[in-house]
């Protein structure tokens, strides 16, 4: 049983490594410290949902909606003491407004990159990706840029499963930033 756990940690610390914790202003964090706004992939960055109440918290919900194409603000998401309306053109407009984590240039993912979180070695009963870097993630399905049938495909984080889904439909969103240039 001892060296299951040990193996277990050896493989987690390991795969942690490729990692990298992001401040707010883009500055990075020690492995064992935080806070942490996002998480660098090699040339990926990911945003890391909060507790707060506005676009960023993880409970929100978004309907898919890009460039005048799919349904504006199907989705619910916190503000103060109250829920509004919300998409994914309203996180990403903020998170590039607020320039999170130094970068100015966030956008939904592809099916490639958000499979790419995936992660079977999660906490019992929890979502399929690294709780650790990416805490409260919500078990269900995330927006993708990719389409399929007309239709934006989402990455489940329950099951692993990608799948088509109206954009008048709420799903839940993690954006992410390519390196800038």
């Amino acid at each position: 049983m001892k060296l299951i756990v040990l193996l277990s940690l050896i493989l987690f610390i390991n795969s942690a490594q490729a990692w990298q914790k992001i401040d707010g202003s883009g500055q990075a964090v020690p492995a064992r410290s935080g806070p942490w706004s996002c998480v660098a992939q090699g040339d990926l960055l990911w945003e890391v949902k909060g507790l707060t109440d506005d676009y960023l918290h993880y409970k929100n919900t978004y309907s898919w909606y890009q460039q005048e194409r799919g349904t504006a603000n199907r989705g619910s998401c916190q503000n103060v003491n109250q829920f509004i309306g919300c998409d994914t053109q309203d996180l990403i407009d903020h998170l590039n407004t607020t320039n999170r984590c130094g970068r100015s240039n966030w956008r939904l993912p592809t099916v490639a990159e958000l499979t790419g979180l995936l992660d079977d070695a999660t906490t019992p009963g929890g979502p399929l990706i690294n709780s650790y870097l990416f805490p409260r993630t919500v078990q269900g399905p995330y927006w993708t840029q990719t389409m399929a049938q007309r239709e934006p495909l989402v990455v489940n984080f329950k099951d692993g499963q990608v799948y088509p889904l109206g954009s008048n439909r709420p799903a839940w969103l993690r954006l992410v930033s390519s390196a800038q240039e």
